[in-house]
C-alpha cells in the first residue's frame, strides 16, 4: 500500500525474466518490484537493454514462449502469470491496453482503420452490431482529437500522419475500455506540437476517466511534464524509484544523476568567425512534388540561407514544414522548381552530370534510423568503403586502412568491420553512419533528426561526437531536428520552417529567448521543460482548459 493506504491497481514483485541464446541463458529483468496505483501516471525510464520494455510486455502476456518468467505480476488481486491462453484474451486489450512505439509497424497496412478499431471492439464487446460498432469507432477517434472522425474510418493507415496514427492507436486501446494503460514511447520521434497534443490526451484520460497509466520513455522532459512518480532501470533492475520533483532534485544513485547530466545543455554552443562568403548559399528555393495529371504541389516556397565553415545551423518546424524537403535537395535528390543552391559559390544545378557527382561528393549525410541506411547484408566496413570505392581509386589495403582509421575516429575498435549492423546497438549503428558520411571528407554534412530515437546517454554521446568531428573536420552541418533543446545546445544558428517557408531565421539564443513569430513561441510553448513544478503547473492549466472546453 502507499503511504496514503491506496492499494495498488497492478503490481509486480520480484520479477525474473530470461532468455536462451545462442551464448546460453541471458537475463533480460532481474527482482524487478513496481507499483502503480490507481489514477497515476508512473514513468520508467532507463537505457536501451535495462528492461522496460520486457517488464512491460510480461504485464501483457506478450513475452516469447521461450522466456522464463518468475515472480508475479498482480492486478486487483490476480496474479497474471498464472492465467491462461483464453483468460490472457480476455484481459489484453481489455481491462489492460497499451500503445506501442511506433504505430506504423503497428497497423496492418492492408486493413483500413476502422476496420481495425473494429476488430477490437467486436472482440470485447461481442453484444454490440454492425451500426453499433461504428459509432463507437467514430466516437473513440472524436474522443482523441481526430477530426472528421467518421470518414477517417476508410482511411488505412499510410494515410495519416505519425501523430494521427498514434490517436488512432489510442482510440483502439480505449475500445476495450481499459483500466490500466501502458504507453511504451509513445512520443518518441513526434514534433513537439504532436508530442503535446499526444501528452495532453494522456493526460485528460488520467484525471477524467481515472485511469492508470505506465509510461516508458527515455525522454526526462516527457517525465518532468506528465508523470507523478518515477522508476529508474538500469540493466534489468531497478535502481531508484521516487516522486517526479524529488528524482530531478536530488537523485540518490550515480547512474539516474548520469541520465539527468546527459540532457542537452542550457548554453549556447561556441560562436564561428565569419569567413569573407558562405560555404553554402540557398537562394529563392521552390521544390514540388508532382501530384499527377500533370500537377504539382509545392512544398517549400521561396526560401533563403547561409551556412558557414564551422556551423550548425538548426532546421526546426513540425512534420510536413518542408525540412527533409530541403534535405533531399542539398543532397540532389530533387530538383528545384526555382532558385539557386550553390555550394563553395557553384550552383549544384547547373553543373554537368560528372560536375555535379564530383562536387555532391563532398556533402555527406546521417539519417534518422540508422538501421535503415544501412545496408544489413554487408559488413560496417563494406558500408563505410562503399563511397570510398565508388569515388576515390585507392588500393584495397588503402581502402581498409581508411575504414579503420573512420571507424576509430567515431569511437568504434577498427576490427569491428567484420560485424554486420544487426550486431550493433542503435547508438554504435548511428556511429557507422558517421563514419561512412565522413569517409570522403565532406565540406557539408546534413543530418536529419540523428539522435530523435536514441537514449539519453547515447543521444548525449553522437552529439558529443558530432561536434569533435566538426571541431576535427571543420564541415558546415544542417541540422534538423524538433528537438529544440538539442537544437539549442548544438546549433549556432536556427531557421524555423512553417508549411514550407521561412517563418525566422537568426541566432539561436535570440530566436529560442526571445521569438518574434507567434509560430515559434507556440513551438517553444510545446516543448517540455525539465522543472517538474513548472510542467506540474502548466498541466494543470491545460487540463482546466481542456476540461471546461468539455
Amino acid at each position: 500500500m502507499s503511504e496514503q493506504g491506496q492499494v495498488p491497481i497492478l503490481s509486480v514483485k520480484n520479477l525474473t525474466v530470461g532468455f536462451t541464446t545462442e551464448v546460453g541463458a541471458v537475463e533480460a529483468v532481474r527482482g524487478v518490484e513496481l507499483d502503480l496505483f490507481p489514477s497515476e501516471i508512473l514513468a520508467v525510464v532507463g537505457e536501451s537493454g535495462s528492461g522496460k520494455s520486457v517488464t512491460a510486455l510480461a504485464m501483457l502476456g506478450l513475452l516469447p514462449g521461450d522466456a522464463k518468467i518468475t515472480g508475479q505480476i498482480v492486478f486487483q488481486g490476480t496474479d497474471l502469470l498464472r492465467l491462461n491462453h483464453r483468460e490472457w484474451s480476455a484481459l489484453r486489450g481489455g481491462r489492460i491496453a497499451m500503445i506501442f512505439q511506433d504505430p506504423a509497424a503497428a497497423f496492418d497496412p492492408v486493413f483500413s482503420i476502422g476496420h481495425q478499431i473494429d476488430e477490437v471492439i467486436r472482440l470485447h464487446e461481442p453484444g454490440l452490431g454492425r451500426a453499433a460498432r461504428r459509432t463507437r469507432a467514430t466516437e473513440l477517434l472524436s474522443q482523441v482529437g481526430i477530426e472528421n472522425a467518421e470518414s477517417r474510418l476508410s482511411r488505412y493507415p499510410h494515410e495519416l500522419s505519425g501523430g494521427q496514427l498514434q490517436r488512432v492507436m489510442i482510440a483502439m486501446a480505449l475500445a476495450g475500455r481499459p483500466e490500466v494503460l501502458i504507453a511504451d514511447e509513445p512520443t518518441t520521434a513526434l514534433d513537439v506540437t504532436v508530442q503535446r497534443d499526444i501528452l495532453d490526451l494522456l493526460a485528460q484520460l488520467n484525471r477524467f476517466q481515472r485511469m492508470a497509466v505506465l509510461l516508458i520513455t527515455h525522454d526526462m522532459g516527457v517525465v518532468a511534464d506528465i508523470a507523478q512518480r518515477v522508476v529508474v532501470m538500469r540493466q534489468g533492475r531497478v535502481v531508484e524509484t521516487a516522486a517526479v520533483e524529488v528524482l530531478f532534485d536530488s537523485p540518490r544513485e550515480d547512474y539516474t544523476r548520469g541520465l539527468l547530466a546527459s540532457l542537452p545543455s542550457a548554453s549556447p554552443p561556441t560562436q564561428v568567425s565569419s569567413p569573407s562568403s558562405p560555404l553554402l548559399e540557398v537562394r529563392n528555393l521552390t521544390l514540388s512534388y508532382s501530384s499527377g495529371f500533370g500537377r504539382s504541389t509545392e512544398v517549400v516556397r521561396d526560401i533563403s540561407f547561409d551556412i558557414l565553415a564551422g556551423e550548425f545551423l538548426g532546421l526546426v518546424g513540425e512534420s510536413g514544414s518542408g525540412k527533409t524537403t530541403i534535405g533531399r535537395s542539398l543532397l540532389g535528390l530533387i530538383r528545384p522548381s526555382d532558385g539557386a543552391i550553390r555550394l563553395n559559390g557553384q550552383d549544384l544545378h547547373r553543373l554537368s552530370r560528372r560536375d555535379g557527382t564530383c562536387v555532391r561528393s563532398r556533402i555527406g549525410a546521417v539519417f534518422q534510423s540508422p538501421a535503415g541506411s544501412l545496408n544489413p547484408r554487408l559488413t560496417i566496413g563494406q558500408s563505410i568503403a562503399e563511397p570510398i570505392l565508388t569515388h576515390l581509386d585507392l588500393s584495397p589495403k588503402r581502402v581498409a586502412s581508411r575504414v579503420g582509421q573512420l571507424l576509430e575516429q567515431v569511437g568504434l575498435p577498427s576490427d569491428w568491420r567484420h560485424r554486420v549492423p544487426a550486431e550493433l546497438s542503435g547508438g554504435q549503428r548511428q556511429r557507422v553512419a558517421l563514419a561512412r558520411a565522413l569517409a570522403l571528407d565532406p565540406i557539408l554534412l546534413i543530418a536529419d533528426e540523428p539522435t530523435s530515437a536514441l537514449d539519453l546517454t547515447v543521444q548525449a554521446g553522437v552529439l558529443q561526437l558530432l561536434c569533435d568531428l566538426q571541431q576535427t573536420h571543420q564541415f558546415a552541418c544542417l541540422f534538423i531536428s524538433h528537438d529544440l533543446a538539442v537544437v539549442r545546445s548544438l546549433c549556432q544558428r536556427v531557421l524555423v520552417l512553417r508549411e514550407g517557408e521561412a517563418v525566422e531565421i537568426g541566432p539561436v539564443e535570440d530566436v529560442l529567448q526571445n521569438p518574434s513569430a507567434d509560430y515559434t513561441r507556440r513551438l517553444i510553448a510545446s516543448a517540455p521543460t525539465l522543472d517538474p513544478r513548472v510542467q506540474s503547473a502548466r498541466r494543470r492549466e491545460r487540463l482546466r482548459l481542456l476540461g471546461n472546453a468539455a
